[in-house]
């Protein structure tokens, strides 16, 4: 599928829950979700508050769970969906091709 289940909660199994909250620092975690652009409206703006926006819908390709330590920060959770190939990958691939 090119995007998570609609409606759903994103599953991950209790235990692998519990080891991700105990390592965060008081509960807290930081949430990064990957955007690709699927369809924009260029043509027309969406006022808000004052302000005109281009709408334009995305595809979620990625979420990563991180902890708040800054000193060491790590990922405790991600999901990639299998279409995306983020540019950092790609570029590490080409290095192989050379």
């Amino acid at each position: 599928p090119r995007h998570p289940p609609r409606g759903r909660d994103p599953d991950i199994p209790g235990a692998e829950a519990q080891m991700m909250m105990d390592k965060t620092q008081g509960n807290q975690a930081i949430v990064e979700l990957s955007l690709v652009p699927a369809l924009a409206r260029t043509g027309e703006t969406l006022p808000l508050n004052g302000t005109d926006f281009y709408p334009f819908l995305t595809q979620v390709a990625q979420v990563v769970i991180w902890n708040t330590n800054d000193d060491h920060r790590l990922p405790l959770w991600s999901w990639r969906a299998d279409w995306y190939t983020p540019k950092q990958d790609s570029e590490l691939l080409d290095l192989f091709k050379k």
